[in-house]
């Protein structure tokens, strides 16, 4: 587990940001990032989740089921991977553009 802000790259209907949007994007997010191997009752099979909760362990964003770590340098992360939503079960395809906040220095790692 870690301590991150992060931003949304992919719209609530599962569409990328357009590229204008997404390169002046500004973290929205802050939490701590865990990701962890669980068997899900309902697919019935085990998934890779990510999942950003705050201090107090509340879920502050849907997870992200079959994550997959796409880009890791300096600090910084994307993650990609399906939010299901929990009333109707439909899945959508997310992203994450993930900063790492150093907790010694209380602030983000930036290159």
């Amino acid at each position: 587990m870690m301590r991150v802000i992060l931003a949304k790259l992919y719209e609530d209907g599962g569409r990328p940001l357009a590229r204008h949007r997404a390169v002046s994007l500004a973290p929205s997010h802050e939490g701590i990032l865990s990701l962890h191997e669980a068997h899900d009752r309902e697919l019935r099979r085990t998934v890779r989740k990510a999942r950003v909760s705050n201090l107090a362990g509340t879920e502050t964003l849907l997870e992200l089921y079959d994550a997959v770590v796409l880009f890791i340098d300096d600090g910084v992360m994307t993650i990609a991977g399906m939010e299901i939503d929990p009333g109707t079960r439909k899945a959508t395809a997310q992203s994450w553009y993930v900063e790492i906040v150093d907790v010694r220095k209380r602030e983000v790692q930036r290159p």
